[in-house]
């Protein structure tokens, strides 16, 4: 992502994300096309359609925390994560430690194991 995209370029793209779901719909629908017994296809399904919930139950934790911070304007630039963890402000801002701390935000991963 770069600096110029902002809240709106964010849910554009969990929305484009979330087509996942819609993929996943259509490899399912189109299982019976493939020359596979009852049994593989069956299972085929069955796991088609527990990858879909669990990637439906993904993007809506995902889609939750998008509205919660927007909803409490943490991704407003003035009120931003990223200004109360560094302040950019400053004029004696480094550079390679701003890089290198916006690098370990792009790089934590999200544990949806909590809730």
């Amino acid at each position: 992502m770069t600096s110029s995209n902002d809240r709106f370029d964010l849910e554009q793209a969990i929305m484009n994300a979330w087509s996942t779901c819609d993929d996943i719909d259509l490899i399912y629908h189109n299982t019976d096309k493939l020359d596979l017994n009852a049994k593989d296809c069956d299972d085929l399904q069955n796991q088609l359609l527990g990858l879909r919930s669990i990637a439906e139950l993904r993007f809506e934790k995902v889609w939750d925390i998008f509205e919660s911070l927007v909803s409490t304007r943490k991704l407003d630039t003035e009120n931003s994560m990223l200004s109360d963890t560094y302040n950019t402000s400053e004029e004696d801002v480094d550079i390679e430690e701003y890089l290198t701390m916006l690098q370990g935000l792009k790089q934590k991963p999200i544990d949806f194991a909590d809730e």
